[in-house]
């Protein structure tokens, strides 16, 4: 039996616009009122799925954990997500004290033994040095870091050599996956 490909992909700046509080606080958002889908993110999901790839989300949901978030919020945005989206799986991580809590591996690791998981031919796309972290701390070597540029603290995290590419947005991600699929 032939293992499966997957993405990976970080759900709150990467498949969902950040929301600016009146604080200026920029967030994920706290409810599905507040839910909005980056561009093209359904379109780079088809185009993933298209090249045969399992699409799921991991994403480290802390606010839910400490309570800013409610769970029964978490779970409306979840469940409009994955349809959405169409996404074949996904894991929180609510303890931000967890192995589960990106840079760890959890995650990752529970995906690929549920669903057979190639890690030498699967993505992580994020946009913030955990996602790079967690890719290459479970093994996946092609990590896709979304965002022009690193910040300071991305920088001070994560070595470059890391990052198998830039993009600028998920789409350009999936196009990026689909180039180097050939």
């Amino acid at each position: 039996m032939n293992k499966h490909k997957a993405v990976f992909l970080d759900r709150d700046g990467v498949l969902t616009e950040p929301v600016t509080r009146p604080d200026g606080d920029v967030t994920q958002p706290f409810n599905v009122g507040e839910l909005r889908f980056t561009p093209h993110a359904a379109r780079a999901c088809e185009l993933l799925r298209g090249l045969n790839y399992l699409v799921f989300v991991v994403s480290n949901q802390g606010r839910v954990g400490d309570g800013a978030i409610a769970m029964a919020d978490h779970l409306e945005i979840d469940a409009v997500t994955r349809k959405t989206l169409d996404i074949d799986d996904a894991r929180y991580a609510f303890d931000r004290h967890s192995e589960y809590f990106k840079p760890g591996t959890m995650m990752i690791d529970e995906l690929c033994g549920q669903y057979d998981v190639d890690r030498n031919g699967s993505w992580m796309v994020g946009d913030r040095w955990r996602d790079i972290a967690a890719g290459n701390n479970a093994r996946i070597r092609r990590n896709v870091f979304v965002g022009r540029e690193l910040s300071r603290e991305d920088r001070h995290q994560i070595d470059e050599t890391m990052i198998y590419r830039f993009a600028g947005d998920v789409m350009d991600a999936a196009l990026s996956i689909a180039e180097d699929d050939k």
